[in-house]
């Protein structure tokens, strides 16, 4: 196998949670008299004895008449005395702005079902509040932001107060105000997290890295083990915007480890765009905690391209396609983009790129290309409003139609209340001109538009075929992109260094444990390795790392080699497309897995990554199995003296990666049999059923197939298959058979060859069968 080498809620609160009492309790008396009395106040207020409650307040106020935490007491019962809305605006306002004057709002969870007249209460907190923000009088936003908490405590969506609330936090600079305020809404209305999100993202454009450098200094008095995991989350938003990539990453995996539903929700939301359908019905079904830390978990481990390595580029990639799409394609809803946003965050940067500025009778359009096989994907836009939404044709952006020569009125922009414009039928014939020219390098259909429906001056007929041959046209030329382009995503990791290209395959055996051997062959080409001259000769020094994770991307084994190979002397052009074969085996037991491998050319820093799947044989003890097919181009028997690294019993067995044969080589096909069945004669007989397909065969190729076990029983040829019999005994003493059959390749042509091993034991009866391909150059 050889291939190319190949992450909002609230990105804007990366601030702390911690519960804002302001300084009001600082100013105000903090004995139990005042306590005491608040207490006593409270009872009087919700069994509606207002005029005692006043009483009390007052009495206390008398000494203390800065005291917020009363002042607030007697507004509220003077909330239920009022009689109308106004005289709650005119009066009782005064007693809430003293008493957010005087450092005091209601804290979280303080609001205790009081009796009196919500609007009124809302309005008279208000009053003021309404006016500093307006003023944006930064010496009384403190008073504000205590009187929206006031509102907030009741109904965070009266007059935006929750939204008004948080801007006013963050421009004082108080992050962790803002943060808690988040986190309360949150807590306490879960059914609303949509609304409440959209709502955050109005507090602080967080995309600026100026503006998440000052919050994570804001933020650094603070250690990771005293933040909730929604906080580490928002840390983590903001690393990635100022690209700290790695802090990022660790911020974000230690909010996965202290999940909650909170944070739970929010990494959804992050990565919603990039969900292929099976992962939503899989999140769906995500019911606990500790299933959710798992997909989160399994999601991306699975994106990594580079398992192997602690550093998971793709985490790292999205979030900057999250950051850019919400910053360059900003739209004030629950996700904060528009569709280009959805299209970036899944795509990433166009191959090419199109627009055209509209004007009244023609929307602003713009169209995306990427360039894909078969089908290149092209996406257009078109805004509505002032957000830009996908289409499915670019007529989407005209204004109007074109039957009548005066078709279609709009307001005049720069003379509202007076008469209106009249778009005419050439004015429309003129953006549909300019809209097909800004086209024509997207794709050769507009060339064609253009050229054969040039002649525009007859509206009727342009009409016709604007809902005719142009919508039908264009329907093909993005159909690929509304349908697979949005169930997909694309991504060509940069690993830092040159990718490096190599070949390799696996085969598994039986082991002497419950577990198998599975054995990686990897060929690297010397045409791509850096060789080091030294005084022997000359050097190539690389890494390489081996990772098997189970179906949930739970690793399973990982083994790091460091390996040098001395040649005598440097390649040359005949050597140059030879490969340096090596191997690896780890001991796994039966069943599915990923496994990712990584090789490191130490001398250019050249580095190939692959990933894969694998399900690992169950031999079992005293069952007729056979191994897996190894291709080889050499296999010699074993002289006995040292084992080397691809000796396997009797025989040294050379894999070649590649399976890619040239005409003078020797196709190898080794494979082993365990536990075939004794006859009652005590014997071990069975049948071998040896099979090579392609498109077109050596005619003389059946005579070129040599197998040193048994007899040949029959040969059967057809077009582009031979398949040839062969009856063997094995020893009874042995449990392992070893097989290999030679294959003479020199007149063979060029091309892809499948074929097909079928072991039949003749005392029971069982077959089993593996498959192979390989190659044959010229």
């Amino acid at each position: 196998m050889m291939g190319r080498n190949i992450c909002s809620v609230l990105t804007a609160f990366i601030i702390a949670a911690a519960p804002v009492i302001l300084t009001a309790q600082e100013t105000a008396p903090a004995g139990s008299d005042l306590q005491q009395k608040v207490e006593r106040a409270r009872e009087m207020i919700k069994g509606s004895n207002y005029s005692a409650a006043i009483a009390l307040m007052d009495d206390y106020l008398a000494s203390n008449p800065n005291a917020g935490e009363a002042l607030f007491y007697k507004a509220l019962a003077a909330t239920g005395q009022v009689e109308n809305l106004k005289e709650a605006e005119r009066e009782v306002s005064k007693l809430f702005l003293e008493s957010a004057r005087n450092g005091f709002h209601l804290p979280f969870g303080g609001w205790d079902n009081f009796p009196v007249n919500i609007k009124y209460y809302v309005e008279a907190n208000w009053e003021h509040a309404d006016d500093y923000i307006d003023q944006e009088d930064p010496e009384n936003y403190q008073v504000a932001i205590n009187l929206l908490e006031n509102i907030v405590a009741v109904d965070h969506k009266q007059h935006n107060a929750s939204e008004h609330l948080g801007k006013l936090y963050v421009r004082t600079g108080q992050n962790r105000g803002a943060l808690d305020l988040f986190q309360r809404m949150l807590e306490r209305n879960p059914d609303q997290s949509e609304g409440i999100y959209t709502m955050g993202l109005s507090f602080f454009d967080i995309y600026n890295k100026d503006i998440a450098q000052a919050i994570l200094s804001d933020l650094s008095s603070q250690g990771p083990e005293e933040m909730s995991a929604l906080m580490k989350l928002l840390m983590a938003r903001a690393f990635f915007v100022i690209e700290d990539n790695r802090i990022a990453s660790v911020y974000y995996f230690q909010c996965l480890n202290d999940l909650n539903e909170i944070a739970a929700r929010e990494m959804y939301r992050d990565i919603l765009d990039i969900l292929m359908p099976k992962e939503k019905d899989e999140w769906s079904r995500a019911r606990t905690i500790d299933q959710k830390k798992l997909f989160f978990r399994k999601f991306w481990k699975s994106h990594d391209p580079s398992p192997t390595t602690e550093y998971n580029e793709r985490l790292v990639e999205h979030y900057h396609r999250l950051n850019y799409a919400k910053q360059y394609y900003t739209m004030k809803q629950t996700k904060g983009y528009d569709d280009r946003g959805i299209v970036y965050i899944k795509h990433g940067k166009p191959d090419e790129y199109a627009d055209l500025v509209g004007n009244f009778g023609i929307r602003d359009n713009e169209s995306w290309v990427y360039y894909r096989r078969p089908d290149n994907f092209v996406f257009h836009f078109v805004r509505i409003s002032s957000s830009y939404l996908l289409a499915n044709s670019l007529l989407e952006a005209v204004i109007g139609s074109g039957f009548t020569p005066s078709f279609t009125t709009r307001d005049d922009p720069d003379n509202p209340g007076g008469d209106p414009l009249v778009l005419q039928a050439d004015d429309f014939s003129q953006n549909l001109r300019d809209l097909l020219w800004s086209r024509i390098e997207i794709d050769p259909l507009y060339i064609r538009l253009y050229n054969e429906r040039v002649d525009f001056d007859d509206p009727s007929y342009l009409g016709q075929e604007l809902t005719t041959t142009w919508r039908m046209m264009e329907a093909d030329l993005v159909e690929a992109a509304l349908t697979t382009g949005m169930e997909s995503e694309t991504y060509i990791p940069d690993m830092g260094s040159e990718p490096m290209d190599y070949y390799y395959y696996t085969a598994d055996f039986m082991a002497m444990n419950a577990n198998s051997n599975v054995s990686i062959f990897y060929g690297l080409p010397v045409s791509s390795l850096e060789f080091k001259r030294d005084i022997i000769g000359v050097r190539v020094n690389y890494e390489s790392t081996f990772a098997v994770f189970d179906q949930n991307w739970n690793e399973v084994d990982r083994v790091y080699n460091r390996r040098s190979y001395q040649l005598s002397q440097e390649p040359d052009m005949k050597t140059k497309g030879l490969l340096l074969v090596d191997k690896q085996t780890l001991n796994l037991p039966p069943g599915e897995y990923h496994y990712s491998v990584s090789v490191k050319d130490l001398g250019n820093d050249n580095m190939g990554i692959y990933k894969g799947d694998i399900d690992v044989t169950h031999y079992q003890p005293d069952q007729f199995s056979i191994s897996q097919i190894v291709l080889a181009s050499n296999i010699t028997p074993f002289d006995g003296e040292k084992r080397g690294k691809f000796t396997r019993g009797a025989y040294n067995v050379m894999p070649l990666p590649s399976r890619t044969f040239r005409r003078e080589q020797a196709v190898f096909v080794y494979y082993e049999i365990y536990f075939l069945t004794e006859s009652d004669e005590g014997k071990k007989d069975y049948h071998v059923d040896f099979t090579i397909e392609a498109e077109s065969l050596d005619r003389n190729l059946a005579a070129k197939i040599f197998s040193p076990f048994g007899n040949l029983f029959k040969s059967d040829e057809e077009k582009g298959k031979i398949t040839m019999t062969f009856q063997k005994e094995a020893d009874p003493e042995r449990i392992v058979q070893q097989e290999y059959i030679s294959i003479d390749i020199s007149d063979s042509p060029a091309g892809e060859y499948n074929l097909s091993i079928v072991v039949i034991d003749v005392a029971t009866g069982h077959q089993i069968t593996r498959t192979s391909k390989f190659f044959i150059v010229k």
